[in-house]
């Protein structure tokens, strides 16, 4: 099917299921394809925190069950374990994900992340017009932007 163009209706071909959550984690979409044929295809990718998604059935490299050196399930159990180790929050979190990455790769990962937020930032404080989406929304960060850049230089 590579390389194959698809007719798609947005509006009668895509169905958001929002009451629907799927078992190994909340923030997750299955993306299914049905051909005239009968065929289907389909997969089911998970947004795993960080920026990252993770597609179900695939190996990341490490294991999802894995024993973390400090088991962090709300706020509070990461701020327990700083106060308890006297680390910082990144260096409790760095210990934690070298269980399931090597410390290079979450670094760049990071780093993309980083990248990534700073470019959209900048885009949006300098893209004027209408937001995506159809809703007509009037873009404000560029106008906000010029307000503050102006007030700076007074």
């Amino acid at each position: 099917m590579a390389g194959s163009k698809l007719a798609l209706d947005p509006a009668t071909d895509i169905s958001f299921l929002y009451s629907r959550s799927l078992p190994f984690h909340p923030n997750a979409m299955t993306f299914m394809a049905s051909f005239h044929d009968g065929q289907q295809i389909a997969e089911t990718w998970y947004s795993i925190g960080g920026g990252f998604v993770k597609k179900e059935g695939e190996e990341s490299g490490g294991s999802t069950s894995a024993q973390l050196p400090f088991p962090i399930n709300i706020a509070d159990d990461l701020l327990h374990w700083c106060r308890k180790t006297g680390m910082s929050i990144h260096e409790i979190v760095m210990e934690n994900e070298a269980v399931v990455a090597p410390e290079t790769a979450t670094r760049k990962g990071v780093l993309d992340i980083c990248r990534s937020c700073g470019s959209v930032t900048y885009r949006g404080c300098h893209s004027e017009g209408m937001l995506p989406g159809g809703l007509n929304v009037k873009r404000r960060a560029a106008a906000l932007n010029k307000e503050a850049d102006r007030r700076e230089t007074i």
